[in-house]
């Protein structure tokens, strides 16, 4: 009995059409391995000046999601390795995502997936991420 509103043709056909897609409020950074050693290095380096109270006090600052870069591990940090296989990686990519998110990071550096057909999926949808 309610007439149906017009359809808006500028909404998108799907959600995965959007330039953005989910996105964590943390912000997001793609890395090669090379550059997140380098990265978490530099990091550690910086910690270890600090006086700061441990993750006990508050929140982690920064968490890594990768799957060759192994985290050092420290106060502040917050690490998950991503899955060698490209099915089970989208499968539990915005759950991680979210797992992250809700720590309260501010950083969340992700290792960029290999190259191929395989990874592309994963590789879209975390360029999505970063975007926003």
């Amino acid at each position: 009995g309610m007439p149906l509103d017009e359809r808006d043709v500028l909404a998108p056909h799907a959600p995965g059409t959007l330039a953005a897609h989910y996105a964590p409020r943390a912000r997001l950074r793609l890395m090669t391995a090379a550059a997140m050693r380098e990265a978490l290095a530099l990091w550690a380096d910086a910690q270890a000046g600090t006086q700061e109270p441990g993750p006990a006090a508050g929140a982690p600052k920064l968490a890594v999601y990768s799957r060759t870069v192994r985290a050092p591990s420290a106060a502040g940090l917050v690490a998950r390795s991503m899955p060698d296989a490209p099915r089970a990686a989208a499968y539990e990519l915005f759950a991680v995502l979210r797992e992250l998110d809700a720590l309260g990071v501010a950083l969340i550096w992700v290792e960029q997936p290999p190259a191929g057909d395989d990874w592309d999926g994963v590789r879209d949808r975390l360029q999505r991420a970063a975007a926003s």
